[in-house]
């Protein structure tokens, strides 16, 4: 068992994991951390890319791969439940994929109390939750009846809150990640009322 585990769900964004993700799993060498990645039926080149680049990654267990083929829109609480569950870490961390990592974050990560829920203090790193295992699973993961982005992880560290983890934001320094539009991250989100 690792002791971080990095989740990341994907629906038509694979130009930006393919500017960060190999230098993400490249962490692996320095930290005792592995990844999963859910292909959540990107419509993109996706699966082509990940099985021409990543295949070192896969077989050395770095890396987990998991696609499915069958939602038409991206529903953030259930393609992290997907990442999350697959995910063997002590400590789970979501990482959106435009998320960069650094040696400050990891290290940040590696001291933290373990009855905390961490999220990002700002747009693009807000999703960056860091849970223990345990405590994900004692709170039954993501509420997949949320389909708002965003309101997932809201609800998730609220529910955290409310058993008595403690709640910490992480230093706007330490999250790093590729800027794009509103319109693009929304756009293969289902619109809900």
């Amino acid at each position: 068992m690792s002791k971080i585990t990095f989740c990341t769900t994907n629906k038509n964004y694979t130009k930006y994991l393919k500017e960060v993700y190999i230098s993400n799993l490249e962490f692996s060498k320095k930290y005792d951390c592995n990844f999963v990645l859910v292909n959540y039926n990107s419509e993109d080149d996706m699966d082509e890319w990940v099985k021409e680049n990543l295949n070192e990654y896969i077989n050395s267990g770095v890396l987990k791969y998991f696609h499915t083929t069958e939602p038409k829109y991206m529903n953030m609480s259930k393609s992290r439940n997907i990442s999350h569950n697959l995910a063997d870490g002590e400590i789970l961390c979501n990482l959106d994929a435009d998320n960069i990592l650094t040696d400050e974050f990891m290290e940040w990560v590696l001291v933290l109390e373990d009855n905390v829920i961490t999220e990002g203090s700002n747009r693009g790193g807000g999703g960056r939750v860091v849970i223990s295992k345990e405590n994900f699973l004692k709170l039954g993961g993501y509420d997949e009846s949320i389909k708002t982005q965003q309101g997932e992880h809201f609800d998730l560290v609220k529910r955290a809150e409310k058993i008595g983890i403690k709640r910490v934001v992480v230093p706007n320094k330490l999250l790093k990640y590729l800027c794009n539009s509103d319109e693009e991250r929304y756009k293969f989100i289902e619109k809900v009322n």
